[in-house]
């Protein structure tokens, strides 16, 4: 019987995962959950690998995202310091490059304004209308966008696009006042007296008043009593 050599080939024998079999007994677990870990452990193991795996992918877009915001701020700030000459490209580079970043999307605003600064009502419309299609409803910049263009709407006088963009806008809270008021006023110019008269209504229900100091009169607010004077005249 010839003898084996240390360079004769040895069959290939897999490890076992758990290298010591009294390990799950020493962790004081059931042995039914014994017995299923030891025939389920390469599963477990395939699944303890993806959820790192998922875990670190997760991790590196974080601070990809984080870089990512980083650059798209630092370059907004360039371009809100160029000369006029330059800044709209600037802005448009910034929308373009990071447009689904806050930068982004506030390098959008300002190229509308720029727009509207120049008398081009509609093309700072179409961009503002952009930018809020792209916008979560939940975004605090979505209520400031609604006001903006409802305002551009009306200066247009097209009153019932304005009309439906204040009504989204009282949805909002802290709005509500601006928006009464200001659907108020577009059905009065309506003729439309008894929508009037409850937008004022509901204007002057939102409360708006500061508290007095202890002993001296309520102050007095010109808007509200403006609105009242309308109120009174609408229903004589």
């Amino acid at each position: 019987m010839s003898k084996q050599s240390a360079f004769t080939p040895q069959p290939l024998q897999e490890a076992p995962l758990l290298t010591n079999p009294g390990l799950l007994d020493q962790l004081g677990l059931p042995p039914k959950v014994v017995r299923f870990l030891r025939k389920n452990q390469r599963k477990a193991w395939i699944v303890t690998g993806c959820a790192v795996v998922l875990i670190t992918a997760v991790s590196l877009y974080g601070s990809y995202t984080t870089y990512r915001d980083g650059k798209a701020a630092s370059a907004l700030t360039e371009a809100m310091k160029a000369a006029d000459e330059t800044k709209p490209e600037l802005l448009k580079k910034v929308a373009d490059d990071y447009g689904s970043t806050a930068a982004g999307m506030w390098a959008k605003i300002e190229i509308a304004q720029l727009a509207l600064a120049q008398g081009d009502a509609d093309k700072a419309i179409a961009d503002l209308q952009a930018v809020r299609k792209s916008t979560a409803k939940d975004n605090p910049l979505m209520p400031l966008l609604l006001f903006q263009l409802a305002g551009l709407h009306e200066n247009k006088n097209d009153q019932e696009q304005a009309l439906a963009l204040y009504v989204e806008l009282s949805r909002f809270e802290g709005f509500e006042a601006v928006a009464y008021e200001a659907l108020g006023r577009i059905y009065e110019l309506q003729n439309n007296k008894d929508k009037a008269v409850e937008m004022y209504q509901k204007y002057l229900a939102t409360g708006g008043e500061e508290e007095a100091p202890l002993g001296a009169p309520p102050a007095a607010d010109p808007d509200r009593e403006m609105i009242q004077a309308r109120l009174n005249a609408l229903r004589e």
